[in-house]
C-alpha cells in the first residue's frame, strides 16, 4: 500500500541524438550516459523533497543534476575517463542552449572527486551513489548562492538559480546514518 516512484525511459530509434554522442563517446559509453542522465532526471522528485522547489521548474539544474548523476556513476563504476567525457560532451553543444553548463559540471566532477579520492563512491551501492550525487548538486547551489559570480554560462544567457532556503543553516545539507 505504499506508493513507490515508477520511471521508464523510451528511446526513438528514429532520432540522430546517439549519431551526435558518437562524436565524442563510444556507442556503449552513449548508452550508458543516456541511461544514467534520463535516471538523474527520474530522480529530481527525491532530490528536491526537503526544499519547496521542483527542480523542473528550471531546465539548467535539471540538467545539471542529470548530468551530476552520469559522472558519479561513472565514478562508481571506476570510469572516471568516461565521467570526463560528461563534460567533454557537454562542452561540443550549443552554448546558448540549456544542456550547456561545462563550467558547471567541471567543479561537480572535482567535488565528486574529492570525496575522499572517490572512496565514498567506488564500490558502493546505488543508494549511496544517489545521495552523493545529491549532496554534490546542492553543495553546487549552496556554493552559487552565496556566490553568485560563480554561474558561468554561455554567451549573453545567465543561469537561473533557485533558492533553495533562505538562512545558511537552512542551506546545510544533512546526511542521516
Amino acid at each position: 500500500n505504499k506508493r513507490t516512484a515508477f520511471c521508464f525511459i523510451l528511446y526513438d530509434s528514429q532520432s540522430n541524438l546517439v549519431e551526435g554522442y558518437l562524436q565524442t563517446l563510444n556507442y556503449r559509453e552513449t548508452v550508458d550516459y543516456l541511461t544514467y542522465h534520463e535516471m538523474g532526471h527520474c530522480l529530481e522528485e527525491y532530490v528536491m523533497k526537503d526544499t519547496s522547489k521542483k527542480l523542473s521548474d528550471n531546465r539548467e539544474d535539471a540538467e545539471l543534476f542529470a548530468d551530476i548523476f552520469a559522472m558519479a556513476n561513472f565514478l562508481h563504476l571506476n570510469q572516471p575517463e568516461q565521467a570526463e567525457k560528461v563534460i567533454k560532451l557537454n562542452k561540443s553543444g550549443d552554448n546558448k542552449d540549456y544542456h550547456y553548463q561545462p563550467e558547471r559540471l567541471i567543479r561537480a566532477l572535482n567535488m565528486l572527486k574529492n570525496q575522499k579520492n572517490n572512496e565514498d563512491i567506488l564500490n558502493k551501492n546505488i543508494n549511496n551513489v544517489i545521495d552523493i550525487a545529491k549532496e554534490t548538486f546542492l553543495k553546487l547551489k549552496n556554493d552559487e548562492i552565496l556566490n553568485p559570480t560563480l554561474v558561468l554560462r554561455g554567451e549573453d544567457k545567465p543561469i537561473k538559480t533557485i533558492l533553495f532556503k533562505s538562512t545558511l543553516t537552512d542551506l546545510q545539507i544533512t546526511r542521516t546514518k
